[in-house]
């Protein structure tokens, strides 16, 4: 398998909208004095780019799937090496190399990820990290969505059409913890209404559940008690504040650790 190395010694940056939501808030909870990273499902880089020249990571190595893709990256990364996360085998000289690996929005996008997380591994140093941003299906949209009878696919979003596995916060931790990572932090992504709206363009989308939605989101940001409101609604639960901030969660942001020195 030969990686596509970078040609281009002036590389253009990635432009503005490159830096999708994630990139700023995913590479934030990256700890600090962190040098070689790998990132997989890099898609064209701008992530990769972020922590190189942002961040002063000396080495980026990526994994993506999409040959297009892999090219534009390659402008940007160290390597890139193109192919199925499922499948792929990084060479031997990559044993233990980096201290942090980098799941953005990628493990719902593949058929076993929970593989991938324990084979990976192997490609860390001992006590280093892997950081992971992970949509939530327990979002308070999608399951108003569900009650309403509706679960549509979406070109992006929590039901972007080529996600193959969903994740809840419990569900997303476990799939590495159970690979033997130790939790180091955990953040939420909160969207409002309207971003859930502008997912879905093409969709009739209930009124009464955007407003709903909002409703519990202003309250929320306000400090206001939301557990009248969503008892109201799912009168076989409760919420605790943090219950609430995780109904409208629309990304994990997630820091682990790999046990040793």
């Amino acid at each position: 398998m030969n990686p596509i190395v970078p040609t281009e010694k002036n590389s253009p940056v990635p432009q503005e909208k490159e830096y999708d939501f994630t990139v700023p808030g995913v590479a934030a909870m990256a700890p600090n004095g962190l040098k070689r990273a790998l990132d997989v499902g890099c898609s064209g880089g701008a992530l990769g780019y972020y922590l190189k020249n942002q961040l002063g990571y000396e080495e980026v190595v990526g994994i993506e799937y999409s040959q297009v893709a892999s090219e534009k990256a390659a402008r940007f990364l160290d390597r890139v090496f193109t192919g199925d996360a499922c499948r792929i085998e990084l060479p031997p000289a990559y044993d233990s190399y980096f201290d942090l690996i980098v799941y953005a929005d990628v493990l719902e996008h593949l058929y076993d990820p929970w593989a991938v997380v324990g084979k990976h591994q192997a490609y860390l140093q001992k006590g280093g990290y892997v950081l992971a941003s992970i949509p939530n299906l327990r979002n308070l949209f999608v399951i108003l969505r569900l009650l309403a009878g509706r679960f549509d696919y979406t070109e992006l979003g929590l039901l972007d059409r080529t996600h193959l596995r969903f994740f809840t916060a419990d569900t997303a931790v476990e799939m590495f913890t159970n690979a033997g990572y130790e939790l180091v932090r955990f953040s939420k992504s909160i969207r409002d209404a309207a971003w859930h709206k502008d997912l879905n363009p093409e969709q009739i989308i209930e009124p009464r559940i955007l407003e709903f939605y909002d409703h519990v989101y202003r309250k929320h940001l306000n400090g206001e008690d939301c557990s009248a409101d969503l008892h109201g609604c799912f009168g076989l639960f409760s919420f605790t504040p943090d219950a609430t901030a995780d109904l409208l969660t629309a990304q994990y942001h997630l820091l682990f650790r790999k046990p040793g020195a």
